[in-house]
């Protein structure tokens, strides 16, 4: 018996590995504050600057909305974190909204992207 896992695929965007992480800094930060603000959101700018710096790599702008869309929607669904508030899971849908709506994702835009 063989099995093709590709979920964990070597090539792809790298929207997907850095949106994959870099979502858990807003949500925490919208579950520690209601906002977009706190040592959660420093870790989040000092991440996606590195990230920047490091790799010069726009295209992700382009590319981290819907990435980020996805991994908005898992961290708001009630199946998989059914503890948190109602509250945080609007703002995270709401975010979820507002990134699909641009055509470049802004990191310096997060807290608009949750209250919009």
């Amino acid at each position: 018996m063989s099995l093709l896992d590709a979920s964990r695929e070597i090539y792809g965007d790298p929207a997907d590995d850095v949106t994959t992480m870099a979502v858990n800094y807003i949500w925490f930060a919208v579950m520690q504050s209601g906002k977009f603000s706190g040592p959660f959101a420093d870790l989040f700018n000092a991440y996606w600057s590195n990230y920047m710096k490091k790799t010069k790599n726009k295209g992700i702008l382009r590319t981290a909305g819907i990435f980020f869309a996805f991994r908005g929607v898992v961290v708001a669904h009630p199946v998989f974190y059914g503890l948190q508030s109602d509250t945080v899971r609007r703002k995270m849908l709401r975010f979820v909204d507002n990134v699909l709506g641009e055509t470049t994702f802004d990191p310096k835009k997060i807290n608009s992207y949750l209250s919009k």
